[in-house]
């Protein structure tokens, strides 16, 4: 155990350190112990952006909302890198993720392509999680109705005010449902 006061962290022979390690490594190389393992960065909660590209302006201001608040999202304009194979790196993003937000809107309900490819993955990727988690978050960009496979999933409204708050919340959640997170 190392002591704090004004002047640093105690370390052998009264000399003081910046920091409660340096402190304790001071100890371990003048006696021989082992010197202390550094504690590892707890890892961000991963939450992968599903949208159609014509929501893209809106979903690149959520992306940098959500990495502000310290997760870490993902989505493909962002995150594809030249030379991937981009529905191999689309399918191990949403298969690796912790919470899938569906962005939803009117576009995406009348837009054919990979959305509902990802939103169908990330069904089949729920299945395997526990009743309670809430792996899986429709979270609508303006309102539309939502569709019929994701209808007993409760909807965030992103663009009511408290919108990125309940969006948040949820994320938070399951955060600690994960045990990414000690609040």
């Amino acid at each position: 155990m190392v002591i704090k006061n004004e002047e640093g962290w105690l370390g052998v022979d009264n000399k003081y350190h910046d920091s409660w390690q340096a402190a304790q490594e001071s100890y371990a190389e003048r006696f021989g112990w082992e010197k202390p393992a550094k504690p590892k960065a707890a890892r961000k909660l991963r939450a992968f952006l599903s949208y159609v590209h014509e929501d893209k302006p809106l979903v690149l201001e959520l992306y940098n909302k959500v990495a502000v608040n310290g997760l870490k999202p993902w989505m493909d304009r962002k995150n594809l890198i030249g030379g991937q194979i981009w529905k191999e790196a689309i399918t191990k993003s949403i298969r690796e993720t912790d919470a899938f937000i569906a962005c939803l809107s009117p576009r995406a309900l009348t837009t054919r392509g990979y959305f509902r490819k990802e939103i169908k993955e990330a069904q089949s990727i729920a299945k395997s999680f526990p009743k309670g988690s809430n792996f899986l978050i429709p979270l609508k960009l303006e309102a539309c109705n939502v569709p019929i496979s994701l209808k007993d999933i409760h909807c965030i409204n992103y663009y009511e005010t408290d919108g990125f708050l309940q969006l948040s919340e949820a994320l938070r959640a399951l955060e600690q449902w994960i045990g990414l997170s000690t609040a």
